[in-house]
């Protein structure tokens, strides 16, 4: 669950950082786009593919046997994804990919059941 809050924390950082310093710095009034309209344009697919990326694997949270470890390589993979998709974002969004992964060789670890101990 921490390597999840952790990797959901980064991407939210980095995608609202972005938002603002879009809004901060893109005042033109000649051009056709508005801030909010150039960030989603630019960055809104990335953001998207991101969302869903760490969607599946907050599900593969929940889950047991074998479909943590399938959810938690496709969460990683679809990260890569969005970081094709937008290439600005690889080196802030490149460590989540490394925390999904680290999640689906989490996800392969023997749980441990408790022994019963004699009264």
């Amino acid at each position: 669950m921490g390597l999840w809050l952790l990797g959901l924390a980064i991407t939210g950082s980095v995608l609202g950082w972005f938002w603002s310093t879009t809004l901060t710095l893109v005042r033109d009034e000649n051009s056709a786009l508005t801030a909010e309209q150039l960030w989603l344009a630019a960055i809104g697919p990335a953001a998207l593919v991101a969302a869903v990326a760490l969607v599946v694997a907050g599900v593969s949270l929940f889950l047991r046997g074998r479909a943590p470890f399938v959810l938690a390589v496709s969460a990683a993979v679809i990260m890569t994804v969005a970081i094709a998709l937008q290439p600005g974002l690889g080196l802030n969004l490149l460590p989540v990919v490394g925390l999904l992964a680290a999640l689906a060789a989490r996800s392969q670890r023997p749980r441990r059941t408790p022994v019963a101990q004699p009264a």
